[in-house]
């Protein structure tokens, strides 16, 4: 659920030609931890740091990406900590609720709807790399039957966007808002925390509640 490009080449076409190791370990508190770890050519290696709750229905990951070459990496770009796709049925249409972010002013944090018809694309940044600063790193996507709500845990410049097809799907990308570089060996760099808390029925205020209670407990 995450993508890079390394070397001009999208991760989509690199990771499935290399092997993966898998580590499960249960944890307390019904918690889960999923490592999986690819090593690309010229010594870039992939790791995705997941947990999931077995009391709620969500899940959340880091990708660690480092050199454990010995000369420096060929450039490494575009790093999304999440790039998914969802797909909606026939009928009704994807609903982005969201906030302004911090405007300092009265109607910061103002709650916002907006339906993301057919080949439109929304995207959202913060200013001057103050993560609320006019955006806010939460959002909640309904779709016919039910949704997910998403959040972006970086402390910095982030960027997330909501991009429609002609069809029934939309894609969600969220990461740095700005990565074009070279690994040294030895350096690691690490995307956003992404949190995804999944929902099934048209009770969105549950959905906030059910959030807010893993908030909690977690």
């Amino acid at each position: 659920p995450f993508s890079f490009r390394f070397g001009g080449h999208a991760s989509g076409a690199l990771l499935p030609g290399v092997p993966c190791t898998l580590a499960r370990t249960e944890l307390s508190d019904g918690r889960t931890r999923i490592q999986r770890t690819w090593t690309l050519d010229h010594g870039l290696r992939v790791r995705c740091e997941a947990l999931t709750y077995a009391d709620y229905p969500v899940v959340e990951w880091t990708v660690y990406l480092s050199n454990t070459g010995a000369k420096a990496s060929p450039i490494l770009e575009q790093v999304q900590g999440l790039d998914t796709q969802l797909q909606r049925d026939a009928t009704g249409e994807f609903v982005l609720h969201y906030q302004r972010g911090d405007w300092c002013s009265a109607d910061s944090y103002q709650p916002q709807q907006q339906p993301l018809w057919r080949n439109m694309q929304v995207s959202f940044e913060p200013v001057g790399g103050r993560p609320c600063s006019s955006a806010f790193p939460y959002f909640h996507v309904e779709q016919p039957g039910g949704g997910l709500m998403l959040a972006v845990g970086w402390p910095g410049q982030w960027r997330t966007t909501f991009e429609r097809d002609d069809a029934n799907r939309l894609r969600i990308a969220a990461g740095q808002a700005l990565t074009h570089l070279a690994l040294q060996p030895g350096e690691e760099i690490r995307t956003p925390l992404i949190a995804l808390s999944f929902r099934r029925g048209d009770d969105r205020v549950r959905a906030h509640n059910v959030w807010r209670r893993w908030m909690l407990s977690h």
